[in-house]
């Protein structure tokens, strides 16, 4: 089984931009793709933004702790990308993917769980996820994972 699963091609395109804000691209500034983090596990979380750190080409946008805040700073902010657990008080995982890809359909959802199940895949599918990564994937996988839902080419080392 793969690592990280994705939609079919054909349904994915690019939102994110990547470079710095004062980097130039066919004369148009570029921003770092902005994640959101939403995570109940405090340890996972405070995980998740460790690693996203480590690439200087991706900011973080953001921490929620459940679904209802996450769709609030989905609202606020509006990331390139929200990383997104399943298992949540108030709202659960599943319904705010639901709820953020009607209302932000360009918004990249990665889910990030230890429910890694056919079924729990393919409701995740069906509710407007992007992509689909394992928790015990985080330390390799979490950034690459948001290169690729981005459809952007990760910037070399050293880059900006």
């Amino acid at each position: 089984m793969e690592r990280v699963q994705f939609k079919p091609l054909e349904s994915r395109h690019s939102s994110c931009l990547w470079g710095t804000s004062d980097s130039l691209l066919g004369g148009r500034a570029m921003t770092a793709p902005r994640v959101l983090i939403v995570d109940d596990e405090l340890d996972s979380c405070w995980l998740a933004a460790f690693v996203l750190r480590q690439d200087p080409n991706l900011a973080l946008a953001g921490e929620a702790t459940d679904g209802e805040m996450a769709v609030s700073v989905v609202r606020q902010e509006r990331p390139d990308v929200v990383v997104m657990d399943i298992m949540m008080p108030r709202l659960g995982g599943l319904e705010a993917i639901g709820r953020i890809k009607r209302e932000w359909p360009d918004t990249k959802v990665l889910v990030l769980t230890h429910l890694t199940g056919d079924a729990t895949r393919r409701e995740a599918f069906e509710k407007g996820a992007d992509a689909f990564l394992d928790k015990h994937d985080i330390a390799s996988g979490l950034v690459p994972a948001i290169w690729d839902v981005c459809g952007a080419e990760r910037p070399r080392p050293g880059r900006r």
